[in-house]
């Protein structure tokens, strides 16, 4: 029964649609808009760097227009140049780095530290990344 309806209502709706010989073709226009809420995230594969300097794949989003900072932060680093992909950011004296994006993406890139030194070997090299929208 109710396969019987529906073909009676779309049979129906095909007739009552259907252009005549003398009907102009039908045009519209609409805008159509959509809010979404902001939201950036970082991963990283651990916290921990490797003794040669790798950290590893790392996957950020943020869909911000006007862009995002991603900050690096590590204990236990007195110098560095952190790589991100074919980006470069140096340490700061608060043992961070920071990449700035001018607009909203998504991608996921390896990162490392290169020509860094530890203030103690005995310990470990962590990072804590952090992503802000602009």
């Amino acid at each position: 029964m109710l396969r019987q309806v529906v073909f009676i209502g779309v049979l129906a709706a095909s007739v009552v649609t259907a252009p005549s010989a003398m009907a102009a073709p039908a045009e519209a226009d609409f805008t159509l808009g959509a809010n979404v809420d902001a939201f950036c995230r970082i991963q990283a594969p651990d916290e921990r760097v490797s003794e040669d300097g790798a950290i590893g794949l790392v996957a950020e989003v943020c869909n911000m227009p006007g862009g995002y900072q991603v900050r690096a932060s590590f204990t236990n680093l007195a110098q560095g140049v952190v790589l991100a992909g074919t980006e470069r950011a140096a340490l700061d004296e608060t043992g961070s780095a920071t990449f700035t994006a001018d607009g909203p993406r998504r991608l996921q890139r390896h990162w490392s530290v290169q020509a860094f030194r530890q203030r103690d070997r005995l310990q470990p090299v962590l990072v804590h990344l952090s992503v802000m929208p602009l």
